[in-house]
């Protein structure tokens, strides 16, 4: 009766989850590119989606939410705690990642604390969870709530022969959970192979391993046996080819192929190489990644699920609100990260996206919202490491680096070397 009474919680707040919204614009295939003149430019189309249709991109996970200072306070507890409450943030993932693997209970100290405290102090955040094979399928409901969003089916099994040795073992798997708890089928989402790893990687084996898991899952899926879901976790590494949204383009087309045209993706764990400490490169390279995705969210709809940015909080300034030190020594602290996800965050949570044709290097990357008193304003990525020139009607600029709080001046019709920010405009580009 217990996990009936779960069941009916979960069943009567999935369809009236807010992080998106419920009627998407139809998926495009994407607007035509203007001729590439070396600098970075944007057209507007007047066409604008819904407000807050990008805000489930601001979804993070985090590892050890029961990590203390070196008071002995967790964050929640410390100075920081209002900072991270305030945070634009719409969702949340814990247990995040192969942490996951070395539960032995339902009762783990940070998940129940995830339920118990994290949760119901943000009741408009939603909750993903990663859910492990060793751990009693009897005992799944123990992590529902009415905050409940997806629950991902154990986390990147290439990488994990211990649990599953092919992606037939991992299908059966994932199936078994699926066929004991149908009610949840909107809420699963799959582990499968990540289409880069078996498309580029170095490593025979490696692609061999995910492009058969991809396959195995892709079956499922096509078969009917299994959602088309998937969670995906990819990091931002610097051997990533240039252009992100080419790039992003052909992760979503190979899932599309392989897990059928409607699959959704979530891309959870993503931040910039796993890094510990905030570096130049980690702002232009977080902004281009919700850029992107903000364009091809625009383009493609829910196949764009959401993204968790990993971590909320946790050891190291690279996170939104990261210890400065080793844990137990160091002082929960912001950056200009923090401030960037402020931004940011706000404008893709509270803004409307309009539709645009662009030209841009590479390495650049552009995007237009209207906020809600009617100005439009472009949000900007600039990962090169030289000013790249941009005409707008504009007369100031505000933006992040690595080492300076937001920096504000003049509009000089060039976007900063390694810098993320906005451009309020005089009109429409």
């Amino acid at each position: 009766m217990k996990q009936l009474g779960w069941l009916f919680i979960f069943i009567g707040v999935l369809a009236a989850c807010n992080n998106r919204p419920t009627e998407p614009p139809p998926p495009t295939t994407g607007e035509p590119p203007m001729p590439d003149s070396g600098a970075a430019e944007i057209r507007s189309t007047g066409e604008l989606l819904p407000a807050g249709y990008m805000a489930s991109l601001l979804g993070v996970s985090i590892r050890e939410p029961l990590q203390p200072d070196k008071s002995g306070k967790q964050l929640q507890a410390s100075s920081q705690g209002p900072a991270f409450d305030a945070l634009p943030i719409t969702a949340i993932r814990q247990p995040a990642g192969s942490v996951a693997y070395k539960m032995v209970s339902t009762a783990d100290a940070n998940t129940q604390y995830t339920l118990t405290v994290l949760l119901p102090a943000l009741p408009n955040v939603a909750h993903d969870f990663t859910w492990p094979p060793q751990l009693p399928p009897d005992e799944l409901p123990e992590w529902l709530t009415p905050q409940t969003r997806t629950i991902s089916l154990a986390n990147e099994p290439p990488i994990h022969p211990e649990h599953f040795a092919t992606g037939e073992a991992y299908v059966a798997w994932a199936r078994s959970i699926v066929d004991a708890y149908p009610a949840l089928w909107d809420a699963f989402a799959l582990q499968s192979g990540k289409p880069h790893i078996a498309d580029l990687s170095p490593d025979q084996k490696q692609r061999q391993k995910h492009e058969q898991f991809l396959q195995a899952t892709g079956a499922a899926v096509r078969n009917g046996i299994l959602p088309a879901r998937i969670y995906n976790t990819t990091k931002l590494y610097p051997e990533f080819p240039a252009d992100l949204y080419a790039f992003f383009t052909t992760e979503q087309n190979r899932y599309a192929e392989t897990h059928t045209e409607n699959v959704q993706v979530t891309y959870g764990e993503w931040n910039w190489a796993e890094a510990d400490n905030l570096t130049p490169e980690q702002i232009p390279a977080c902004a281009a990644f919700l850029l992107v995705l903000s364009r091809l969210r625009a383009e493609r709809g829910d196949q764009v699920f959401a993204a968790n940015y990993q971590q909320g909080y946790a050891v190291g300034t690279s996170n939104i609100i990261g210890l400065d030190g080793p844990a137990k020594k160091g002082n929960w602290v912001q950056s200009s990260f923090t401030e960037f996800w402020n931004q940011f965050g706000q404008y893709l949570r509270d803004g409307q996206y309009m539709r645009s044709t662009i030209s841009r290097p590479a390495n650049t990357y552009l995007e237009l919202f209207v906020l809600a008193d009617g100005t439009p304003i472009v949000l900007y990525a600039n990962r090169d490491t030289v000013a790249v020139p941009c005409t707008l009607p504009a007369t100031t600029i505000t933006y992040y680096t690595n080492t300076n709080p937001a920096l504000t001046g003049p509009w000089q019709n060039s976007l900063p070397p390694l810098s993320a920010g906005s451009i309020p405009l005089t009109a429409l580009p």
